[in-house]
This record gives C-alpha cells, structure tokens and sequence, in this order.
C-alpha cells in the first residue's frame, strides 16, 4: 500500500488484525528479549501463587471468543485472599522430635 490506514479492513488481500496483537513481534523483527519476558511472567505468577489463594467468583460465566488462542469478551473474574499459611510471617513450627532408641551392644 502507498499509505498506512489502519480503519480500512483489508489490506493487501488479508484482513486487518484490529484487535490482534503479537507481543513479541514475529519473524526477523522479533523482540530480543521475549524469552527473558516469558520467564520473568512465569516467576511472577509462582510468586503470587505463593502468597495468595485464587478462587472463581459464584455465577461467572466467562464469554468466550475462540480463536488462536481463548479469549473471554467479559473478563475473567477472581476472588483473591492473602494464604495466611505461605505468607511472610508464617513461621512452621517444629515438629517433635522422634525418640532416639538406646544402641543395645
């Protein structure tokens, strides 16, 4: 194309990805460091499993959109609290210990 317009719906041929996204790029012009990226999100979410309980909100129902990948159109609804077991402050407590039996000789 001569111009760049992003409301015309097809392009070249192909229909325009609007609501698309490639958040890495694809192909030679792909971000150096999505590899660092997906590591860093996956740590990011154990940490926060870590901390904190996840339960699906009572009478949800997510809209979904397939596609390449699931998308839901309204959302994804959560009920999070604080795990009062794994948080910082928890401090296991030390279980008894085993009697130790006499060596007989």
């Amino acid at each position: 194309p001569e111009r760049f317009s992003p409301e015309e719906k097809n392009i070249g041929g192909h229909p325009s990805a609007k609501n698309g996204s490639l958040p890495f790029g694809y192909g030679s012009r792909t971000c150096i460091g999505n590899h660092l990226a997906l590591i860093e999100g996956t740590c990011m979410i154990a940490l926060l499993m870590q901390k904190y309980r996840f339960f699906p909100v009572e009478g949800f129902k997510p809209a979904l959109i397939p596609g390449i990948s699931l998308v839901s159109k309204n959302g994804v609804k959560v009920k999070v609290e604080r795990d009062v077991i794994g948080g910082p402050d928890f401090v296991p407590k030390a279980a008894p210990a085993a009697p130790v039996e006499a060596a007989s000789s």
